[in-house]
């Protein structure tokens, strides 16, 4: 090899490297971060409940290379509701998360969405099972007391912003509406 082919060689390797790195860095830092998730719901066989839905809230999203943990982070509940996994722009996240029906009955919701980002945007399809957990019905309980009939499915779509360096402007009262049970 002569010295012009060498150099050609090593200019090309190094090129290559930089955007290996320049892509592995910006899928990196894509999903990563808070941001404020709404929720519309188009399609469902399940009577409305408080908290029965895809994901809405402040939700951190914490991306480790593909990877990424979805958390809720609010006045009802912070912690862990998900995971997923990223593709360049495409994401796929599930969540199993349980929303209090009564005093011995819950509901289980299974949810998948599947979306992509833009920037400081995300939106994405979600589907979400709604099961209840067992003793939902113990004896004098109303059936009308809980969601019915289980199981059914949600479909909606996602839309979410990334917040701003202020926060995701959150405020909880001491009766939230919003938090179920």
């Amino acid at each position: 090899m002569n010295l012009i082919s060498k150099r050609l060689a090593l200019l090309a390797i190094s090129a290559c490297v930089t955007l290996a790195c320049n892509r592995s860095n910006d899928l990196e830092t894509r999903f990563a971060g808070d941001w404020m998730f709404t929720s519309m719901v188009p399609e469902s066989t399940c009577p409305s409940y408080p908290g029965v839905g895809p994901l809405t809230g402040h939700i951190r999203i914490i991306q480790t290379g593909d990877s990424l943990v979805l958390e809720q982070q609010g006045c009802c509940f912070s912690g862990t509701v998900g995971t997923g996994t990223a593709e360049r722009t495409s994401f796929t996240a599930t969540s199993t998360r349980t929303v209090p029906a009564g005093s011995d009955c819950s509901y289980q919701l299974d949810e998948v969405d599947n979306g992509m980002v833009q920037g400081d945007h995300l939106s994405a399809d979600a589907t979400v099972q709604v099961s209840l957990t067992s003793g939902c019905f113990p004896p004098g309980t109303l059936s009308t007391e809980v969601l019915d009939p289980a199981p059914c499915q949600i479909r909606g779509r996602i839309d979410a912003t990334r917040c701003g360096s202020d926060g995701c402007g959150i405020a909880c009262v001491a009766n939230d509406l919003l938090c179920p049970l």
